[in-house]
């Protein structure tokens, strides 16, 4: 389940491993300090889940959800509707790659009826299309993801023309958190066995400070275990086992 420690409680845990109590008198590391450590430690962690097990830190948003917190800002799910005029859309700000876009059928369609395919804006396919208006009746549409300055924007060819807005559904990989002290990590997708490998890797950069060889040594072993008891923990990739049926016939076999 997913992890809703506090991130000044998993600073006191790295303290303890430290043998440091808070004292912003005498420490010889700050909480601003090991806080940028954390951050560190989350991306490295997101990386190693996600290179290995391609199903964590996967957020779902609809449209018609309202305005929900995302990475301590308000964000408007209203923007993503698919509506006439729109072809430009901003994503989430803890958008990193998106894995399904699609529309709710409306009440009188029995299946969606709208299909979305990637392409880069250069694609012929995208770029005869970008600055055309597209009919009521249009189901195929292109899309690619650009990075802005801003942000992330999903941007759609043809521009869409719909009689009414369409509930626009889309799951995504959510970005790692960049956190402060009097943050959480609800809402992170963070495990608590991939916080103690974040603790470990703080360890490892709080100990390089210290510059003691031994401590070194014995702080990267520490996260060398923490690491892979994470990747052992999150499970391989989801998948199915194919079936094999015999026929009716000699050697037939499906």
């Amino acid at each position: 389940m997913p992890s809703t420690e506090t991130v000044s409680h998993l600073l006191a845990r790295v303290r303890e491993r430290l043998d440091e109590a808070l004292d912003p008198e005498t420490n010889f590391w700050t909480d601003h300090e090991l806080t940028e450590y954390i951050n560190e430690g989350l991306r490295e962690v997101h990386q190693t889940m996600r290179e290995a097990h391609e199903s964590w830190f996967v957020r779902t948003l609809r449209s018609d959800a309202g305005l929900v917190g995302i990475a301590g800002r308000t964000y408007d799910t209203e923007r993503l509707a698919f509506q006439t005029g729109r072809n430009e859309i901003p994503l989430p700000p803890d958008f990193s790659e998106l894995r399904l876009i699609e529309t709710i059928p409306t009440s009188d369609d029995s299946v969606n009826s709208i299909n979305f395919e990637c392409r880069p804006v250069e694609h012929p396919d995208f770029r005869i299309n970008a600055m055309a208006q597209s009919n009521q009746n249009a189901r195929a549409y292109y899309y690619a993801i650009e990075h802005r300055t801003d942000g992330w924007w999903l941007v759609y060819s043809p521009i869409p023309t719909v009689e009414t807005p369409r509930v626009l559904v889309i799951k995504y990989v959510q970005s790692p958190p960049e956190v402060t002290k009097m943050m959480t990590f609800e809402d992170t997708g963070f495990e608590p066995f991939m916080l103690d490998a974040v603790i470990a890797y703080v360890v490892v950069r709080a100990r390089e400070k210290e510059g003691d060889t031994n401590g070194i040594a014995q702080a990267g072993n520490d996260w060398e275990r923490k690491r892979t008891f994470a990747l052992r923990a999150a499970g391989p990739k989801q998948s199915r086992d194919p079936e094999v049926v015999i026929g009716f016939l000699e050697d037939e076999i499906w």
